[in-house]
């Protein structure tokens, strides 16, 4: 069974509420930032709430779209790390920027000193956009540590255990050793869950974790309705 854990600080929505609304409807709708370690079941989690009818974005896919060709991050990345790193068409080879930055502590740190801000940048224009959405919902891996908790009406933790996290690595297609290594080299879970204002813990089945998403739309409902 997962569970849902509210801190008492958090209020999804008020003054201080960073998403548009649509014309007068829904004037406040939160905006969440969901987070978690590798194989906690963050993507799955977001899946769900954008079934549920929440606005779901993913930083991720955010980065993939801005090292597409003509993109602003595309033409910084030939800038800093030159045109080995480009394909053809002007978009990013991302197995080759990979095997540049990753391994080299102060080559990822240049990149992701191009491409945080842009990042950050888009999310603040998504955020101020009208929708009719119940809330907003961002998965941002590295919330965390890259500081960005603060620009959220609330931070959301998806988390389980390290022996269910090495489990499901394993299971898709990592040795153990390869899946501890990546265990290692991020913050733990735990870290992450003490920080969020809501901690979901999925070391359950998929129907539980829906359940958890049901929760936190019930809750987010239920205090806009007041």
């Amino acid at each position: 069974m997962n569970d849902v854990f509210f801190r008492p600080s958090f209020r999804p929505t008020g003054p201080a509420t960073r998403c548009g609304g649509r014309h007068g409807t829904n004037p406040r709708p939160p905006c969440l930032a969901v987070t978690g370690g590798i194989a906690c079941g963050k993507s799955a989690f977001g899946r769900m709430l954008a079934e549920l009818g929440a606005e779901v974005a993913d930083a991720d896919e955010i980065v993939h779209q801005l090292q597409l060709p003509g993109q602003p991050l595309a033409t910084a990345i030939r800038d800093a790390f030159g045109s080995e790193c480009i394909l053809p068409d002007g978009g990013v080879d991302r197995p080759a920027l990979a095997r540049r930055v990753f391994g080299d502590p102060d080559q990822l740190e240049k990149l992701n000193r191009l491409s945080h801000p842009l990042v950050r940048e888009h999310l603040d224009a998504w955020r101020r956009e009208p929708t009719g959405a119940w809330a907003r919902a961002c998965l941002i891996p590295l919330l965390f540590e890259t500081g960005w908790e603060s620009d959220w009406d609330g931070t959301v933790c998806v988390t389980c255990t390290p022996e269910t996290q090495l489990r499901r690595l394993m299971g898709r297609g990592l040795d153990a050793d390869a899946a501890r290594k990546r265990l290692a080299a991020q913050l733990p879970p735990e870290e992450k869950a003490a920080r969020a204002d809501i901690v979901i813990r999925n070391d359950g089945s998929l129907d539980d974790l829906r359940a958890a998403a049901r929760c936190l739309r019930d809750r987010i409902l239920e205090t806009q309705h007041r």
